[in-house]
């Protein structure tokens, strides 16, 4: 599991938001992640809204969220906090846009997590137990840190290998696999 704050596609916001790093940074180092391990889950966060954010920072964040296709994103619209130096800086970006922005954002990364999470189908996990489902069977988690839950009873810190038989949501469901 590698969590890769990207924040913005845009290396004009990045500088505006005093990162030290660019989008195309960010790129290499996970390519480079996806070169040494396999399927390594990858989250990141966004935001959109940042003061100054012009519709073309915006394509450039959809772009890179495209390009990347992270397993998962926190995603943000940027709301000021008094004292801080955003607060200070302009233009402003206003709320509807920000909402209509982050809306795509969520959709976009919303159908790149889904196709994800489908293509564990039919696949042998290894899992560790950690606790009850709400609806029955065990919460586990897998080698990267995806939450899977097992339809039969297990007794927590137990690892197991389990098949992915169904998707919930974005929630695998398994079954023991005995072997």
């Amino acid at each position: 599991y590698f969590h890769i704050p990207l924040q913005s596609g845009s290396e004009r916001i990045l500088k505006k938001m005093n990162r030290r790093y660019t989008p195309e940074y960010s790129l290499e180092i996970i390519e480079s992640i996806r070169k040494r391990f396999k399927e390594p889950f990858i989250s990141t966060d966004i935001i959109v809204g940042f003061p100054g954010e012009t519709e073309e920072d915006f394509k450039e964040t959809i772009e890179m969220v495209k390009r990347i296709e992270f397993d998962f994103a926190y995603m943000f619209a940027y709301s000021e906090r008094p004292f801080t130096t955003a607060c200070k800086m302009g233009p402003k970006v206003d709320e509807k846009t920000k909402k209509e922005r982050l809306s795509y954002l969520i959709e976009i990364q919303n159908t790149i997590t889904r196709r994800k999470v489908r293509s564990l189908l039919g696949k042998t996990e290894k899992v560790l137990s950690f606790g009850r489902a709400k609806r029955g069977g065990t919460l586990t988690k897998s080698l990267n840190n995806r939450i899977v839950v097992v339809e039969e009873d297990i007794e927590p810190k137990r690892e197991v290998f389990i098949k992915i038989e169904k998707i919930n949501g974005w929630t695998p469901i398994g079954r023991l696999k005995w072997e």
